[in-house]
């Protein structure tokens, strides 16, 4: 008899268990969402070109913070969030680096062909 009773006791709890996890909140749904929009812009810019171990690393956390609100866990998911937000930044960071990096290359090659051109100029003068 004690044993029925245990064993009914541990159907029950496996069968409601996810009825008493905790509920992913409507604000954590709304996060993800955003963040999930914010990386998908990422992956069609020059981010993706610039920084892409540091997106995928992003997308990694924003699909582990999916996975954690797919269970119900409103505070793994919202870890992962926090942890994706940072990658996400990150990777935004670099990438506006190394586009900065390659405007200053173009305009330092432009400003060597003024400094040529000026050159020329200012010995055609002195002559």
């Amino acid at each position: 008899m004690r044993k029925s009773v245990l064993l009914l006791s541990l159907a029950l709890a496996l069968t409601n268990g996810p009825a008493w996890a905790e509920a992913v909140s409507g604000g954590t749904a709304a996060r993800l969402k955003q963040l999930e929009e914010k990386a998908s812009e990422a992956k069609s810019g020059k981010i993706s070109e610039y920084a892409a171990d540091s997106l995928k690393d992003a997308v990694a956390a924003i699909a582990a913070a999916q996975a954690a609100t797919a269970v119900g866990n409103d505070k793994l998911s919202q870890q992962k969030i926090e942890l994706a937000t940072l990658l996400l930044t990150i990777a935004e960071a670099k990438g506006a680096e190394r586009e900065l990096l390659e405007q200053v290359a173009v305009q330092r090659v432009e400003l060597k062909k003024l400094e040529a051109q000026l050159e020329r100029y200012l010995q055609g003068e002195e002559k």
